[in-house]
């Protein structure tokens, strides 16, 4: 579960069940502007609950190949199948495009 300190109390994120539900998988590019933001700061807090991929590895190179996405980061909800591609700022975005 992901949390935050908030006003000296740990809480937990918004969307967090909603993430751990659409089991996430983000591929990213080294490089990537946009791939570093969407890490550093839209998906900080919920690192521990998405897989990250980068693409240096051949074996996920292949993938981006064979499902021929065609941008950076590529978010993929591995509960819907749903995919996103592009950098989104706000959390609920990303969730409601996946869900």
């Amino acid at each position: 579960m992901s949390y935050r300190y908030l006003f000296g109390e740990m809480r937990t994120l918004p969307f967090t069940d909603e993430i751990n539900d659409l089991k996430l998988i983000v591929y990213e590019m080294q490089g990537c502007g946009f791939c570093t933001k969407l890490k550093q700061h839209t998906l900080k807090g919920y690192k521990d609950s998405i897989e990250f991929r980068d693409i240096a590895n051949p074996e996920w190179h292949k993938v981006i190949q064979e499902n021929q996405y065609q941008g950076f980061p590529t978010i993929v909800s591995q509960t819907t199948g749903k995919v996103l591609i592009g950098y989104r700022p706000k959390i609920k975005d990303i969730v409601e495009a996946l869900s």
